[in-house]
């Protein structure tokens, strides 16, 4: 039995389009209010501080200059021994 050429034993199936609706969906987008606004920039604003003390050098070093003992006056350093370092009784040897 010959088979044709032209006759196929797959039928081609067309691509059936769905047919256009006639409802179309409007999606309502919603702007976030003023007390959201203020949790997300708090919340900003904490992360970036814990980021920056995280990563932050510690080369800050605060010095405290002292007098060295030798250059108060002896009257002073007797007044602070008396007065149990009290430095408003004693200021008056400073001037």
């Amino acid at each position: 039995m010959p088979r044709s050429a032209s006759k196929s034993i797959f039928k081609s199936k067309t691509a059936e389009s769905p047919a256009p609706s006639s409802s179309v969906v409007v999606q309502k987008t919603e702007t976030p209010g003023f007390f959201s606004n203020v949790v997300q920039g708090f919340g900003l604003g904490a992360g970036q501080s814990l980021a920056m003390n995280l990563f932050r050098s510690p080369t800050e070093i605060k010095h405290t200059y002292q007098t060295p003992p030798d250059s108060l006056p002896k009257e002073y350093v007797q007044c602070m021994k008396e007065f149990q370092n009290n430095k408003e009784a004693c200021k008056q040897y400073l001037e």
